[in-house]
């Protein structure tokens, strides 16, 4: 089990708003994120056999909109990019699909994290 799995299973399913611990590119970091939020950046993860902490580091090292460093306000970012998957799958069912149609066919076209990190 990962340090992700780790973590969700020791979070109270009551809680609403969860801190948590990541670590990326030598640092560390607490990010804190209600339980619908960090449930889909878990399906975001599994479909994309990431980590959170590799996810974080991929949006770190992105520049935001306004030219703002990518590790500014990791949790608003991780917000925006769970809310842009959600939108953009729907459920976890329609993104493990979706996924594996994309990796069969566009192995050569990049990362498809990237494109929605930059739109976060």
């Amino acid at each position: 089990m990962d340090r992700l799995g780790y973590a969700l299973a020791n979070i109270d399913r009551r809680q609403t708003y969860i801190r948590m611990n990541v670590s990326f590119n030598g640092r560390r970091t607490s990010v804190g994120l209600e339980r619908e939020v960090l449930d889909m950046l878990t399906e975001l993860c599994l479909a994309e056999e990431l980590t959170l902490n590799q996810l974080c580091a991929r949006i770190a090292a992105t520049d935001g909109p306004n030219g703002e460093n990518g590790a500014k306000n990791l949790s608003r970012r991780l917000r925006v990019l769970a809310l842009t998957y959600s939108r953009l799958f729907g459920s976890a069912q329609t993104l493990a699909q979706t996924t594996e149609s994309r990796n069969a066919g566009a192995q050569a076209a990049g990362s498809p994290t990237a494109a929605v990190s930059r739109a976060a």
